[in-house]
């Protein structure tokens, strides 16, 4: 009887402590799931913005070069955008430039990382740009649970914004020369070999830009 007694007064507090367990545990997953879902979201518009500056990386002008310098242009004047400039200079998370950050041609100098679509192993002539996105809101010490990452190593993931691209005014003056394009119209089918008075020209033929390249 005595022993009953003493059992029933060691047990008192132990639906606190578990009480408090619990809501340690329930507050740490909480501020995990946030964190992540905070993560995801920001990396969203981190991937509008490589999307972004590759569209107009892709976009023709005059040549490589000066779309690379438009394409620059974009991502500094999106960064200083108030809303997204706090949100990648505010210590929790961090965008920038990967190395090489644009990129541009076919026969793997696009991104080597990704493989071939086609059987014939030959790549698009796609072009785009690919950023570095950083996050430290999930080196998280959850108490009980443990950190997060535990070896203190950088949480980075790259974000790759690329399409097909148009071609510069350099490739659309020498294709509108008439040894490029003449011949490409005259091969495209044998009748039109009467054409062909010269090689690889012809007097009857002169260029003539229509927007299309």
């Amino acid at each position: 009887m005595a022993s009953a007694i003493l059992n029933r007064k060691n047990s008192k507090g132990f639906l606190t402590v578990e009480f408090s367990v619990a809501i340690l545990i329930s507050v740490a997953f909480s501020v995990m799931f946030f964190c992540i879902a905070f993560t995801l979201s920001s990396a969203f518009v981190a991937q509008y913005i490589a999307f972004s500056v590759g569209r107009i990386y892709s976009g023709g002008h005059i040549n490589v070069a000066e779309q690379e310098v438009l394409a620059r242009k974009k991502f500094t004047k999106i960064m200083a955008a108030p809303g997204v400039g706090k949100l990648f200079t505010q210590g929790w998370f961090s965008l920038g430039y990967d190395t090489p950050a644009f990129r541009s041609g076919a026969g793997g100098e696009i991104f080597n990382d990704y493989t071939s679509a086609s059987q014939d192993g030959i790549r698009l002539a796609a072009t785009g740009v690919r950023l570095l996105f950083g996050t430290k809101l999930l080196n998280l010490k959850l108490g009980p649970l443990g950190s997060t990452n535990p070896n203190d190593e950088p949480m980075t993931a790259k974000v790759t914004g690329f399409m097909l691209r148009n071609p510069t005014q350099d490739e659309c003056q020498k294709f509108f020369k008439v040894e490029n394009r003449h011949r490409a119209l005259i091969e495209i089918d044998s009748r039109f070999g009467i054409y062909d008075t010269q090689s690889g020209s012809n007097p009857k033929y002169f260029a003539m830009e229509d927007n299309g390249c």
